[in-house]
């Protein structure tokens, strides 16, 4: 090393001096001058201390035996501080103990007097080259430190993030901020086309930052199937190679004419480019990542190898979160597509009953989105997006479990209906009936008023039977006992035990037994619905979705492992949606539809038997939402204005 390199590294050092002879001192200054630019000069070790507390100390050089406190002692306490600290002691002693001490404290260099000044400049040589060393590594090792806490950071703000342009935005400005680039693109791979696609674009310089760009996406092969070698993402990406150009006007690699096109028309220059795919585990492309014009003291410079090892880093964060999110959202389309097909399948077993699943989900959102506006009855309520999609997939799938009741119990028309309505093989009885007594009119074993007045008989039971047969018809009890009477005619086999067990049901068309089944649909419901793979945002949609037939005062039905659970604000939404829908509907092949004063009548009376949320319908009919709701499902006959005072109704009860 020459004396103008040693003395390029010495001179920005500052030695603390200790020397309690002012001949000795005033000479080794003159010495050091030549070395140092700052020299602290102290009479004693406790002069010493002191200075060193209060400056920014690289080297000591001290004589040992001083006055107030020694420069061993003053040693001991300043390696209490800075055990590192390069230490030359200079003695006129040579007595043993001296040299151990100076060996206990590390001491770096140990010079006798009178001074060897060769072997002095030696040992600041040593030292001075030891410190720069250091330094140098403390440099590199803050700057990693440094790089380590950005990325750190960077990683948190990424998967901090919830929607997928914020995640690919936040890689790009990570990439830019730890390369300190001046802008950058992302490109995103798309297997079907295979095509790399832009995705966000960013530059300090021009302002831009776009998240919407309308850039051609880049093909992978040329028309002729040949790799397109000429563009320096697409080689990059095909080749899973980093490439770092000094200048893009001075490489004939690539073709730069778009970047070269941008720079004209933005007025700007492009220069030093770091492109680097993005890469899963599976060696799959996912992306690319491009960076340009690396910024250092203000100007444009070259990517180094640790802004490469960096951003290679960022990459594979980037290329794992990209990829976690895409399993997300193909996980997420996995389950929307089972849901699908399952409603489906359903549609294609009873139109209506997809039909209703449909017009709940609406009515859930009319009623979600209703009770997020209303500052009275539900003032702090406030569903988020996700929380409304949770309510939408419930009611998607409340009625799921009806795929395994038999259609012709989920579509029972009449009370006779099995596969086929058997009132016609009823008819059939009858009208046999009626010719064996025509046979003996002929015969003349009755005479014709008899024929007559058994036919007219017939005749009558027949209608009777077919006006019980409606589910909607609230029978007599005397027309029920004529029935049974029918059903024993000991002349004619009219009724069989089974219709006349139908027949009997008082109220709708159902019998016990089918309302047994109906029922353990939503038992069905729960068990097909929790087995989904619901994210853990939806984790309570089958408990929603099967709750839909419980009742506030505890009554209902529902899978035992929910049976007993209260109902939530959700939980009512669906029962609402639910109950409004089904007294609504004008395509149930058993019923016709209610109209909106009959509904309204219907909920005062779940009201007053303490049946469903008073206060949810409250809202429903008070804020209009029903009138959303069916102008744009009900048939004209549907709407006819509600008799009963709403805002008087909800008073009194």
């Amino acid at each position: 090393m020459t004396n103008k390199e040693l003395l390029k590294i010495t001179k920005p050092l500052t030695v603390l001096y200790v020397e309690d002879d002012e001949i000795v001192a005033k000479n080794m200054q003159k010495i050091l001058s030549k070395f140092f630019d700052t020299i602290v000069y102290c009479h004693n070790g406790e002069e010493g201390l002191e200075k060193f507390l209060i400056n920014t100390i690289d080297i000591i050089i001290s004589d040992i035996n001083m006055p107030i406190l020694s420069g061993i002692s003053m040693i001991k306490e300043i390696k209490k501080r800075d055990k590192n600290i390069p230490t030359i002691l200079i003695t006129a002693h040579q007595e043993l103990n001296y040299y151990e001490n100076a060996m206990e404290l590390h001491v770096d260099a140990y010079i006798a007097k009178p001074i060897n000044i060769e072997k002095l400049i030696e040992k600041i040589r040593e030292i001075s080259i030891n410190i720069v060393s250091n330094k140098t590594h403390e440099i590199k090792y803050d700057a990693l430190t440094n790089a380590n806490q950005k990325l750190l950071d960077i990683s948190y703000k990424v998967t901090s993030q919830k929607d997928f342009t914020k995640i690919l935005e936040t890689i790009l400005l990570g990439a830019k901020e730890l390369s300190n680039s001046d802008g950058g693109t992302l490109y995103l791979y798309n297997e079907k086309e295979n095509t790399l696609e832009f995705k966000i674009a960013t530059n300090d310089t021009l302002k831009i930052h776009n998240n919407k760009i309308d850039w051609k996406p880049l093909n992978i092969y040329n028309k002729d199937n040949s790799l397109n070698q000429k563009n320096v993402a697409v080689v990059s990406a095909i080749k899973d190679q980093l490439i770092n150009i000094e200048d893009v006007y001075k490489s004939d690699k690539f073709d730069f004419s778009g970047a070269k096109a941008f720079d004209k028309d933005k007025n700007y220059k492009t220069q030093s480019m770091l492109v680097l795919p993005m890469k899963n585990k599976d060696n799959q492309l996912i992306g690319v990542i491009q960076l340009i014009n690396k910024q250092e003291d203000g100007k444009t410079s070259v990517f180094t190898h640790e802004d490469e090892s960096l951003i290679k880093a960022m990459a594979s964060l980037a290329t794992m979160i990209i990829e976690n999110n895409q399993l997300v959202l193909d996980l997420e389309a996995l389950l929307y597509g089972l849901i699908n097909s399952v409603n489906k399948a359903l549609s294609e077993k009873s139109k209506y009953t997809k039909q209703h699943n449909d017009n709940v989900a609406i009515l859930t959102n009319i009623i979600a989105t209703g009770i997020n506006k209303n500052q009275t009855i539900f003032p702090e309520v406030h569903y988020t997006d996700l929380e409304m999609e949770e309510l939408r997939l419930s009611a998607m799938l409340h009625d799921i479990g009806k795929i395994t009741t038999p259609i012709h119990i989920m579509d029972k028309a009449t009370k006779l209906e099995t596969i086929y309505d058997r009132i016609e093989t009823i008819q059939l009885r009858f009208e046999l009936a009626k010719k064996d007594i025509e046979i003996e009119f002929l015969h003349n074993t009755i005479n014709k008023e008899t024929k007559n007045k058994k036919i007219s008989e017939l005749d009558n039971d027949f209608i009777l039977i077919k006006t019980l047969n409606n589910g909607e018809y609230f029978a007599k009890d005397e027309e029920y006992q004529r029935i049974e009477q029918i059903a024993k005619n000991s002349n004619f086999t009219l009724l069989t035990e089974d219709e006349l067990y139908n027949l009997s049901t008082r109220k709708g068309t159902l019998t016990a037994e089918d309302r047994e089944i109906i029922n353990n649909h939503v038992v069905v419901s729960y068990e097909m619905i929790k087995e989904l793979p619901f994210p853990k945002k939806f984790k309570n949609v089958p408990k929603i979705a099967a709750s839909h037939h419980k009742t506030i005062d505890g009554g209902g039905y529902a899978a035992k492992e929910i049976k007993d659970l209260e109902l939530t604000l959700k939980d009512k939404i669906l029962v609402i949606a639910d109950i409004f829908e089904a007294l609504s509907s004008k395509d149930r092949p058993y019923k016709e539809p209610n109209s909106l004063s009959q509904i309204f009548k219907i909920f005062t009376f779940l009201i007053k038997d303490n049946k469903i949320d008073k206060n949810l319908v409250q809202m429903f009919f008070e804020d209009g939402l029903y009138i959303e709701y069916a102008k744009e499902h009900f048939e004209a006959s549907q709407i006819v204005e509600i008799k009963e005072d709403i805002k008087k109704f909800f008073i009194s009860n």
